[in-house]
Order: C-alpha cells, then structure tokens, then sequence
C-alpha cells in the first residue's frame, strides 16, 4: 500500500493547495441539484485533480467521488476508491477554515487506506492497512505512528465528544446526553471531528444523522481501525461499502477503543425512548 498512500497524499495536499488559493480570493456558489448543499468552484478543482490522478495511477481501479455520478464498478470492484474532494463546503463558504479533503480506498470491502487533509492547519493524517497512520505537517512527519489503543475508559468520567455546532436539540444531541457526562468539541466537517480523535484533541464522534454518505466514512474508518480506535454506523453495525445506496441512513460513531458501548448504549435510549 506504499505507492498507494504516497500518490494518494501528494493528490489530497495538491487538492488543499488549489482548495486554499480559491478559499483566500472569490469563488462561485452553486446549489446541487435536489437541494444537496452547496457546491462551489474548488469542489471541483480539488475533485478534477484527486479523480484524475488516481484513475492515471490507478486505471484498474473503481473511483467514486461526491461530485460525480457512481462509478458502476464499485460494488463488484476487488479496490474502490471513495473521494471527498472537499468535505465540508458549507464550511468552506462560511469561511471557518473547518473543511477537509479526503480520500479512502476500500479493498475487498474493507476500508484499508485513507488520508484526510487539513488545508487550513496544513495537517494530513494518512494511514493503510499494516502500515500505521501518521500526521504530516506543511509535508513534514510529526507523528510517525498514530495509537489510540492505549485508551482505557476511566469510569463515568466526561468524554470529550466532537459535535457540529448546529446539533443543539437535535437528535444527536439527544443521544449524546444519555451517554453520560461529556463536553462538546465544537468542529465543522466529518473529516475534521474524526481528525480531532486520532490527534486527541477529542475522544469520540457521534451522530445519528443520515445526510452522509460514505465517501464521508471511507477514509475516517481506515484511519480509525488502523490507528486501534472504533468506527460504525451510530448502533455498532458495519458500514456496507458495497450496498448500491451510498448514504449512511443510521449516523456514524467513532471512538477511542472502550468507549463504543457508551456511545451505541446513548443512541439505543434514544430510539426506544420515542
């Protein structure tokens, strides 16, 4: 997975690049057709730049990215590759600086590979399946090999749980209640609160919000598993990377190890509380 996770960073921070130079000057605002969220300009930059590098060094390959129609080899495909080429635009257009770029690539099924960007911090969180997962800073190692085993849950103590700031009352504000004492880590895109776990500025990420799809969870997993942290759908079941619907109806949870009956035990009361 050497050359894989080499070609797969150099895109991701290329992406960044152009993301930030459109993000630092004006940019085009489009809605998605059905009413999908924005899209702008350096969506499709960073989209046109992952996709095509990767199908050049990858021909063989499956390729599904959120800004084009699905690949229709992804769900026999031994490897698919799964983009977000700029994963949180809302963010992005906001100009909170809370986006990422992120790419996975799944392998028999399994997510094995993945890299989340943060163009704005200039951090790329990368990792493969026997390889490890490390942080990069402006290109530069920092953390060679990324850990979240050593985690034990000390009781009921307050965990610190990454949520999107406009969460209040929702349901997934519900469900993180019933997991106990927490406090709120307050970040924009998927990407982003996962990144928080796997650099411990957080200790989980919950929502059971279905307006993902798993372009959002691809890379995040393959980074959560190999560093030793827990990654599902938001009641403990497996994400099927092969289903033909690609939306993650029943949310995400991330986790350091320990910590995912807690979190699956909060969403649970939720739902049999209605």
């Amino acid at each position: 997975m050497k050359r894989e996770l080499d070609i797969a960073v150099g895109l991701a921070e290329k992406a960044g690049r152009v993301i930030l130079e459109r993000y630092r000057t004006e940019f085009r605002v489009s809605e998605k057709s059905g009413g999908r969220g924005p899209v702008t300009d350096a969506d499709m930059a960073a989209d046109e730049i992952i996709c095509e590098g990767l199908s050049r060094a990858f021909p063989a390959d499956a390729l599904t990215s959120e800004e084009r129609e699905d690949d229709p080899r992804r769900i026999d495909s031994e490897r698919c590759w799964l983009v977000d080429p700029l994963d949180g635009t809302k963010h992005f257009v906001d100009r909170d600086g809370e986006f990422a770029v992120m790419m996975g690539l799944v392998v028999d099924g399994a997510p094995s590979l993945g890299v989340i960007h943060l163009p704005v911090e200039g951090l790329t969180i990368a990792g493969a399946s026997s390889i490890g997962v490390s942080v990069r800073s402006n290109g530069i190692v920092q953390t060679s090999a990324i850990s979240l085993a050593s985690w034990s849950e000390a009781g009921d103590s307050a965990l610190r749980i990454a949520s999107s700031r406009d969460s209040a009352g929702s349901r997934t504000r519900r469900a993180v209640a019933n997991c106990g004492p927490h406090e709120l880590v307050h970040s924009g895109s998927i990407g982003r609160k996962v990144a928080l776990i796997l650099l411990g500025r957080a200790d989980a990420y919950l929502t059971l919000a279905g307006r993902s799809h798993r372009w959002d969870a691809c890379a995040p997993e393959a980074l959560m598993r190999e560093a030793g942290g827990r990654f599902s759908d938001a009641f403990g079941e497996p994400l099927d990377y092969r289903a033909e619907d690609l939306r993650n109806h029943r949310g995400l949870l991330a986790c350091r190890p320990g910590l995912e009956s807690r979190l699956v035990e909060g969403a649970v009361r939720l739902t049999s509380d209605r």
